[in-house]
């Protein structure tokens, strides 16, 4: 039993929200809530209808109209908008509600007019073939200020032959929107936190637990990034001063508050006191141990990133990387480290269970994971450590991929901010405010790496001659190219791109890596994945597997770790989690120990032991792969294209590419090596037929900003369910072997 607690000892008035009492405060849910309990919580979560607009009454842009089913229909070619002339301040509302349909799938968009100019309100939305759907589309922050507003405008961006519009609805989403119902987390300012919601007229009693060794910290939040209203206080028998005297129209709409620190016993009953019914705000803790010297225990994730783009890899790759440079340095580097996947998702789920995606059930960047798993986040935090993560994708975020549970502290992006997020910024914050004697386990994530490539002038200096134009008439042009490189005829440009991104990724890192609280940290550095860069007719992204997706980097550093060793022997990096634990001094029987090829606590020799097979799976489970002392075999599970709309792989297809000779693998040389090819097939198949599925995925998301977000980033296609293999198939490719 943990010595700090914070025991939930009375539930919310009428059960809302309520749950049974938990031994484990930190691992707090409300996966128990009844039915009663959630419909009253969906009361709360439905949004506050601000305005209903007539499309009737709209000036329209369109070659035709006329009304379809109680709808606007525009037809012609060219754009097409509607625009409602409205005088309303926009800080009233913060979304949009439209009934849309469309011929074909397209894409709408909302603006707001002020002063004749057209502010951009609203990322695109895309609109799914002919069935009339609802979609929700939310404000940017920054045009939600500025005073009244003109006109809303409605466009519709894509080449359909005709789009309809039903009802449109300004609304204002309800503070309880912002709150998980299935979890207790908030979020606050693109920052997500365990928390407990308290609503207007509600209340709770809690416990605090403190002693010598361990403190428990109180922050609030305002989900919603709206002041609260004028009238709202705290008040509860035994409340502590500081929540007693506390301003709530003074908190930071957009940020965390800390309130105070508990280092005695406490019990105290609080609640929400407001005139305004939707009102909530919600209260987050941290419990952590404090230690003498503690240990401090840094994950960095780099998106995207090849295992030979590091200036110290050895591979001959002109890149500059100091920083990564220095920590190899000073630690040790896996030189031969392979992805379990070539997806986001799915590899960061391996690392941070140590299970690989045939058995998690997360084949996708659209399946969450469930809380059900254990996560090395919650080793930790369950050893004292205060955990926090910052990640630069918006694919990563707590609603997406489940990934922020047994972490204090957790950050994402919005989908139109991966670009402009600083993670990095946000860690560096982070740690000027955790004490010395806190052990701290942080998870940085670096999303650079990954296309479309816009590095930043001073990365990308010295890779590309300036008097070269990358697009000269006198080049070919390539069969393909990606759709955000679009007049490129040099494909050494993209590549130098890429080692602009690279170096833009050691940039953003090296104030991480020398700041204090790091020190003498154990410190891990991988990727999700690689990335193809010019193979295969010059397509530029991760979409299959190969040598090219699957390698990626590895390095440790820290107290425990051998300082200037390369390792070149083959590894798997999501073995990361049981070496980051041996190394930082926690004991985890329950978290697996990997492929055990290395040992936990190697000495000065750090051998490697037996080569083993090194296995993949595709997303979706497309295809699975194995690689054996230098050779790759990969076994394509259903039809498949190395590029939308093009069918190169068939079902049960199986290519083996020999690494030594062809690194990039380019070249399927099954037919040439016969022998080889069945032992490495019978492995895989092998392979798969062990599956100890765990169901740790949810159920897959789904959307239209989902689909456009995830299509920009090169992640396009529907994601079914994922395939099996019958070993006894009789099929034409598998009678081959």
């Amino acid at each position: 039993m943990r010595p700090v607690l914070l025991t939930l000892l009375v539930l919310v008035a009428w059960g809302l929200l309520g749950c049974s009492p938990a031994p484990n405060p930190p691992g707090l849910r409300v996966d128990e809530v009844g039915t009663r309990q959630r419909s009253a919580l969906e009361d709360l979560r439905r949004p506050e209808v601000v305005r209903t607009l007539d499309p009737a009454r709209a000036v329209v842009t369109a070659k035709t109209q006329a009304v379809v089913d109680g709808r606007l229909r525009l037809g012609g070619s060219g754009a097409r908008s509607i625009e409602f002339a409205i005088d309303i301040d926009p800080s009233t509302f913060d979304s949009v509600i439209l009934e849309v349909a469309s011929a074909s799938r397209d894409t709408v968009v909302v603006g707001l007019v002020r002063d004749g100019d057209v502010l951009h309100g609203t990322p695109s939305e895309r609109i799914d073939e002919h069935a009339p759907e609802r979609l929700v589309l939310t404000l940017q922050p920054e045009n939600l200020v500025g005073g009244p507003i003109d006109a809303v405008r409605i466009a519709f961006t894509g080449q359909a032959e005709w789009n309809e519009l039903g009802g449109v609805q300004l609304v204002r989403s309800t503070q309880a929107a912002h709150f998980d119902p299935g979890a207790h987390v908030a979020t606050v300012g693109r920052e997500t936190r365990q928390a407990i919601p308290l609503f207007a007229g509600h209340g709770r009693s809690l416990r605090l637990g403190a002693s010598e060794d361990f403190r428990v910290t109180l922050s609030l939040g305002v989900p919603g990034g709206r002041p609260m209203p004028a009238d709202a206080r705290l008040v509860g028998d035994d409340l502590p001063d500081a929540l007693r005297e506390l301003d709530l129209g003074q908190l930071a709409p957009d940020a965390w508050t800390r309130i105070f620190e508990c280092d005695a016993d406490a019990t105290f009953d609080v609640r929400l006191e407001s005139a305004t019914s939707t009102a909530a705000i919600a209260l987050a803790w941290e419990e952590v141990e404090l230690r003498p010297t503690p240990p401090r225990v840094l994950l960095i994730t780099s998106d995207t990133h090849r295992g030979d783009y590091l200036g110290l890899a050895g591979d001959g790759v002109d890149v500059r990387t100091p920083a990564i440079d220095a920590l190899i340095e000073r630690g040790t580097i896996f030189t031969d480290c392979w992805a379990t996947t070539h997806i986001t998702n799915p590899s960061h789920v391996a690392i941070m269970t140590g299970v690989h995606p045939r058995d998690t059930g997360v084949l996708n960047n659209r399946t969450p994971l469930l809380p059900k798993a254990l996560t090395l986040a919650e080793i930790f935090r369950d050893a004292g450590f205060l955990t926090m993560a910052a990640v630069s994708a918006s694919h990563l975020a707590p609603e997406r991929s489940g990934l922020h549970q047994g972490f204090d502290r957790y950050a994402a992006p919005h989908a139109d901010e991966s670009d402009s997020f600083d993670a990095p910024e946000r860690m560096l914050r982070w740690l000027d405010d955790v004490p010395d004697d806190r052990p701290v386990f942080a998870w940085l994530h670096l999303f650079d790496a990954h296309a479309p490539y816009r590095p930043p002038a001073d990365a990308f200096a010295g890779y590309w001659p300036e008097d070269i134009d990358p697009k000269r008439a006198e080049l070919a042009v390539p069969r393909r190219v990606p759709g955000w490189a679009m007049g490129v005829r040099d494909l050494n440009y993209l590549e130098a791109q890429y080692r602009g991104e690279v170096t833009r990724v050691d940039q953003r890192l090296a104030p991480v890596l020398v700041h204090p609280a790091f020190a003498n940290a154990t410190i891990a550095l991988t990727a999700d994945h690689g990335e193809h860069l010019g193979v295969d007719d010059g397509w530029f992204d991760h979409r299959h597997l190969d040598r090219a997706t699957l390698r990626v980097p590895m390095i440790f550093a820290g107290p425990d770790v051998p300082v200037g060793a390369r390792i070149d022997g083959p590894y798997m990096n999501s073995d990361l989690g049981a070496r980051l634990l041996e190394w930082s001094g926690v004991v985890a029987e329950q978290f697996p120990k990997g492929a055990g090829t290395f040992p936990l606590r190697p000495g000065p020799a750090f051998r490697v032991g037996e080569e083993f097979t090194r296995f993949g799976l595709a997303r979706n489970g497309e295809a699975a792969s194995g690689e054996f002392a230098g050779w790759l075999g990969v076994l394509h599970l259903c039809d498949e294209g190395v590029r939308p709309g093009d069918l190169s792989r068939r079902r049960h297809q199986f290519e083996l590419f020999d690494l030594k000779a062809d690194p990039e693998a380019a070249t399927d040389v099954s037919e040439a090596n016969p022998e080889r090819s069945k032992e490495l097939r019978a492995k895989i198949v092998e392979w798969l037929g062990d599956a100890r599925p765990k169901d740790w995925g949810g159920s897959e998301l789904s959307g239209a900003a989902l689909e456009a977000e995830l299509a920009g980033m090169g992640y396009s296609g529907a994601d079914d369910a994922p395939e099996s293999y019958d070993p006894a198939c009789t099929c034409t490719e598998c009678a081959r072997w």
